[in-house]
């Protein structure tokens, strides 16, 4: 007998529908059966067959990835530990205590007593008691208030320091000087810098020193009115 040798298409193939590939096409006949390592993924139909099928998308491709409950949770811990973190610093430069609030009711004060020279078009004055270690803008400390039926007069309360108008010198800064056109009063009961309408003021220049033992100089300049900050510390350190 005498073994013919045809091809596959000479054999009348049926229409196959390999599970869930699709787009089915036949190839031509190899003795060898294909590597399922090299044509991974593959439907077990497709190769008996000896055909070669176009997968269909999987489902599972498609599906969306989202966060655990674990990875959220980690996500939340770590935002609670920085904001833990920084409250602290962000209390201390928000609070004003020491150092930084004497120089910030100072400025208020002198800033506030000009802008009301100005406007007003009079002399204004900032009242000083390095002994009581406050100052406030002349007439802010209140009107005095006399009783009726004893004649006592008391002065009512005037505005609480940090409001710009009055201010005080904490109990952890030191006044060093006092010096108001060239005259010591760091030891005086009171004394009076005045601003006037055209935005003057008299010469004024304070020392501080804080409990770290750090100086800072205030100038108050006589043809502008402004007050000006600097650090004494580094100039006596050079």
């Amino acid at each position: 007998m005498k073994l013919v040798n045809k091809k596959a298409q000479d054999y009348p193939m049926p229409p196959v529908q390999c599970g869930a590939w699709k787009n089915i096409q036949r190839s031509t006949f190899n003795a060898q059966h294909p590597n399922p390592r090299e044509r991974a993924p593959f439907d077990v139909e497709c190769w008996k067959l000896n055909v070669e099928c176009s997968p269909a998308p999987s489902p599972i491709a498609h599906r969306l990835r989202a966060f655990t409950l674990i990875e959220i949770m980690i996500v939340v811990a770590i935002m609670g530990l920085i904001a833990a973190m920084s409250v602290p610093t962000i209390y201390q430069i928000a609070k004003k205590e020491g150092m930084r609030r004497a120089i910030s009711d100072l400025k208020d004060v002198c800033s506030n007593a000009r802008a009301q020279a100005i406007f007003s078009g009079k002399p204004t004055s900032v009242m000083f008691h390095p002994t009581e270690r406050r100052f406030e803008v002349s007439g802010s400390s209140g009107a005095a208030a006399t009783n009726p039926e004893t004649g006592e007069e008391r002065s009512t309360p005037g505005p609480a320091p940090g409001t710009g108008l009055t201010g005080i010198i904490p109990d952890d800064v030191t006044l060093e000087m006092l010096d108001v056109n060239m005259f010591e009063y760091k030891d005086s009961e009171w004394t009076v810098v005045r601003f006037s309408e055209m935005g003057t003021s008299d010469e004024m220049t304070i020392i501080l020193r804080d409990a770290d033992n750090k100086y800072r100089k205030l100038t108050l300049e006589a043809t502008t009115g402004l007050l000006l900050v600097g650090d004494l510390t580094r100039d006596l350190i050079r």
